[in-house]
């Protein structure tokens, strides 16, 4: 089975275990930030799958838990036990995916690419999501995405 759509399946079934319409906003934003993972990692030669996984597991906790506290870093692990669970991720897969996911709230810090990746995916979902409403903590990691992107 395609990895990526078994990591959506799982991801969107505990999301769709709520019972608040927050399930709906979560699946967006989960989806969005997997998409534009995968189209960042295609522009800049990383693995497109692996961006999708980490896109699909970065906010798990807050949607499928309601664990917003320390949330990058229970997602991380919520991540790393269905890896291991599916059973068809490398050591160094996995540790990639783990990695983005539990440092994607750090936005002010460099990490390695794909933590890079997810933190501009989740910039850019956040941008698209909320016109009007960048922080200055995304306000130069949006900015730098603009130019990246050749955007207005």
């Amino acid at each position: 089975m395609n990895r990526l759509l078994a990591a959506r399946g799982y991801v969107y079934a505990c999301v769709l275990k709520k019972p608040s319409a927050f399930r709906y906003e979560g699946m967006n934003h989960l989806a969005a930030v997997s998409e534009l993972a995968m189209l960042l990692a295609a522009r800049r030669g990383e693995n497109t799958e692996l961006a999708g996984i980490a896109g699909i597991f970065h906010d798990f906790s807050v949607y499928a838990e309601d664990a917003v506290s320390d949330h990058a870093h229970k997602s991380a692990a919520a991540a790393a036990a269905w890896m291991k669970e599916n059973g068809s991720f490398s050591r160094e897969e996995t540790e990639q995916v783990i990695g983005a996911v539990y440092y994607h709230s750090d936005k002010k810090m460099k990490h390695l690419p794909l933590d890079e990746i997810l933190k501009d995916a989740d910039v850019a979902a956040y941008v698209l999501e909320h016109p009007g409403e960048l922080t200055e903590r995304e306000r130069s990691r949006w900015n730098a995405l603009k130019d990246e992107l050749m955007l207005p």
